[in-house]
This record gives C-alpha cells, structure tokens and sequence, in this order.
C-alpha cells in the first residue's frame, strides 16, 4: 500500500492490517469513492477506539482547511532548522518548546489547527503518529488534494553499493 492508504478511501485501522498486519492492499470493494469518504469523514462524532479517533481527527482538520484555504499547501507539522539546531548544540540537547521556538521555520497544518479547534488539541494528547498523518491524508482526499507523508511511515529502500 502506498502511502497510509486514506488516498484510497480506507479507515486508519483497516490500512494498518496491511502496513503491519501483512493483509494484501484493500480490494476496490473495500475502498470508498470520493464522495463517500468525504460524507464519512464529516459525519465522524466520536472518538472511542482508533479509528473513530483517527476519522474524528480528520474531520477536524477538513473543518480547519476548508475555512483556511490558505493552509492547504502546509506540512503536517511545523518545520525546523535542525541543521542550524545541531551546529550550536551538538547532536544532544534538551528539546523544550523554548528551544524548538529559536530554530522554527513555519507552523504546520497542525499548529494552526490545534489553536483554532479546542477539541483537536484536546483529542491531540491521545493520537499515535499514525492516526494524525492518516488524518490529514484523509482531510486532503476529501479536499482532492494529492497525500503527503505520513510522518509514522518511512521507506526502507536497498540499493548497491558501488566501491
């Protein structure tokens, strides 16, 4: 599966029996057209097992992106200079939000977001990195805008080694 599979119509949970439970891509019968993804995610009301706290955190952020158009071009999360970050305090320091705050590039999706939706700040403190990075995938399919990485995923890839 390429991405977290919310470009697909899937839920967070059923992308994760593929990512981590080795269950094949999701069949197109499994997978919801555009439209009913979007009607799905708007209708999320609750968030008492990981998916429905996964599709409520997207509902939130599609509320947050279709008043704030101008946010749909942000990462996820806020971007730092860590190049800068490592070269005047090594590679071990104490990150703390004073610190983080010098070396700050921009505000993420998530900053912006959390500030003006109480309830997703609030539903924040119990999300996997997963479940925001599906949501904000989800959020932008509805949106018809393409996936950006999910920050819980990473691509392993080999390759040779010439001497």
């Amino acid at each position: 599966m390429s991405a977290d599979g919310a470009h697909l119509g899937v839920s967070a949970e059923r992308a994760l029996k593929t990512i981590l439970g080795g269950e094949p891509e999701p069949a197109e019968d499994e997978q919801m057209d555009a439209d009913t993804f979007r009607q799905w995610i708007k209708t999320a009301d609750r968030a008492d097992d990981y998916g429905e706290c996964a599709r409520l955190c997207a509902r939130y952020l599609l509320e947050y992106l279709t008043a704030h158009p101008e946010d749909m071009q942000l990462p996820l999360d806020a971007t730092y200079d860590w190049n800068r970050l490592r070269a005047e305090k090594g590679d071990a320091f104490t990150a703390n939000a004073q610190i983080l705050a010098k070396y700050r590039l921009s505000d993420g999706v998530w900053d912006r977001a959390t500030v003006a939706i109480p309830e997703l700040e609030a539903l924040g403190h119990d999300l996997t990195g997963f479940q925001a990075g599906w949501a904000f995938n989800a959020a932008r399919r509805c949106l018809e805008l393409p996936p950006a990485p999910n920050p819980a995923l990473i691509t392993v890839r080999s390759s040779e080694i010439e001497p």
